[in-house]
This record gives C-alpha cells, structure tokens and sequence, in this order.
C-alpha cells in the first residue's frame, strides 16, 4: 500500500510536474512505447535502437517507471504499465501524438514567458517572435505544423467518441467544420449519418492531402475542403456550424479563445447566417458579444 502523500510533497509534485511532461515527451518522440508494445526491453537496448546515451536513458526510463507509466524489473527491464500504453502512436485514443507536441521547443518557450502574458495581457509566443502568431509562424514551419496537427488528433479521439455516440446529428444535412483540422470529426459524424454532407474548413498547409487519408477517406463522396488564408480564418478554436431542412442552424464549439477583434468578426458572420437559430447558437452569440466588448 502506498504511503499518503502530506500537503507538502503534494505541492512538490506539482511544481515538479514540468520534469514529468517533458520526460514523457522525450519517450514518445523517440518511439519508446511503439518499441515496447511487443514486450519489455533493456534500458541499454532501448538506447542502442534510439541512439541515446544508455545511462541517461535508464535515469528517464527509472522517473518515469516511479510515476507508473513504466514498470521496471530486474537487470534494468521496462514495460510499458496500463497507463503507459496510452502513449503508443497506435493505443485507441493514444496520447501519444499530443505528448510529442507539448516539449517542442517553441512551444516549451512560449509557456517559460508565461509572466509575460500575465502581466501585460499579450501573448507570450508573439512577444518571443517579433509579433508573428503561432498560426503564421507554423505556416512557415511545415513539420512543426504535421506535428501540432498529429496532437489535435490525438487529443480529440475520446471527445469525438463521445460526441458523436451522444448526440443526434441525424436532423442536419449539412455540416461544416470551421477549424477542422484533419477532419476526424466531421469523417466520424458523416460514418453515422449517411444522408448528411460536410464541409472541412481549414488553412491550406492543415488540410492538404487530408481527404485521401483516413479517416475523411471513407467518406469521400459526402464532403469537401474548404481552404482558408489568414485574412479568412477567424478564430483558433473549432466551431461546427449545423444547417437542417426546417433552415435552422446549429452550433457547437470546443471552447473560444478570441480576442475583441476575431469575436467580433467571428459574430459578425454568424448573426448573418439565414434561417432560425438554435438555443446553442444563441449562447454561442452571447458568449462572442462578451468577448467582442
């Protein structure tokens, strides 16, 4: 039975939890879990098949075992735990695309000037990169930006599946996907509802070759891409925008996080929207008309 923790090595535990992220990172950007999902290895083995030095290999692979997504056994032995197998890139709703992401280094920078953002209200990331968003700054990083797409993915697996297994889209025949990145949650819906068509409205470098590869690829004939620039994509959270036969609209988001101008454009094309409106899109105006004040 493990000890109860105090009040004090709780908060240590926190303050400490950095060095967890970024150990969770650097094993999932090396394939580590991949590896080990046919079974234990060495410490010194892993590191020959990932060109690490052995002994600081062991030390992450021993923190990471005492935090219990590894299990180590004799002669510097590790598997991967129950918790640990969320980590493979190929685990139903693998986090392993989103731990990859979280230490990269620009975004580990952006959260170091965190301060910055506290005390002045800008964004860390533009104060780091001479003003430029992280949006444009992606733009002209292509592998930075397969690599945030692969994170959106993994982390929204488990909410799809539950979005999709709870709530009735069956009413709607058309939906668009503002933000929709690679398109798993438009292709999930569309699987469900045969009748139903979509839209996938993204930036050009997110949704490039997107409707030839799963899981939009099933689905093909029922949907396409939208693409959009800089001067046309409004907000950085999703919005799915729900258009029945009655005309009514629909709307659903995944949280906003806009300043005063994107709500206000933002509100500006949704109130122009024809048709009746729902009770979700109702609040999803209020919400905007707070932030556009």
């Amino acid at each position: 039975m493990q000890p109860q923790l105090t009040p004090t090595d709780q908060l240590r535990s926190l303050i400490n939890g950095y060095q967890i992220s970024q150990g969770l990172h650097v094993l999932a950007s090396l394939g580590i879990p991949d590896v080990l999902k046919t079974g234990p290895r060495s410490a010194e083995e892993l590191a020959g098949m990932t060109s690490t030095d052995p002994r600081s290999l062991y030390r992450l692979l021993r923190a990471l075992a005492s935090v219990g997504v590894l299990d180590e056994g004799d002669n510097q032995i590790f598997g991967l735990t129950d918790l640990g197998q969320g980590l493979r890139s190929d685990a139903p709703n693998s986090l392993s695309g989103w731990a990859t992401f979280i230490g990269r280094p620009y975004y580990w920078q952006a959260w170091g000037h965190l301060a910055h953002s506290v005390r002045t209200g800008q964004s860390a990331f533009e104060a780091l990169h001479d003003g430029q968003s992280v949006w444009d700054w992606r733009t002209g990083h292509p592998d930075e930006s397969a690599i945030f797409d692969r994170a959106m993915v993994s982390l929204a697996g488990a909410a799809i599946e539950q979005l999709v297994g709870h709530y009735d889209f069956t009413e709607f025949h058309t939906l668009v996907d503002i933000g929709g990145s690679r398109g798993q949650l438009i292709a999930a819906i569309l699987a469900r509802n045969p009748d139903a068509r979509g839209i996938l409205f993204d930036l050009p470098h997110v949704v490039a070759g997107a409707e030839s590869q799963p899981p939009l690829a099933a689905v093909s004939a029922r949907f396409r891409v939208t693409l959009a620039d800089g001067a046309t994509i409004v907000t950085p959270s999703r919005v799915l925008l729900l258009a029945s036969d009655t005309g009514g609209v629909g709307a659903m988001t995944d949280g906003l996080a806009l300043d005063r101008d994107e709500a206000a454009k933002l509100l500006a094309r949704i109130e122009a929207l024809p048709g009746e409106r729902t009770d979700n899109v109702d609040r999803l105006l209020e919400r905007l008309r707070v932030l556009a004040k």
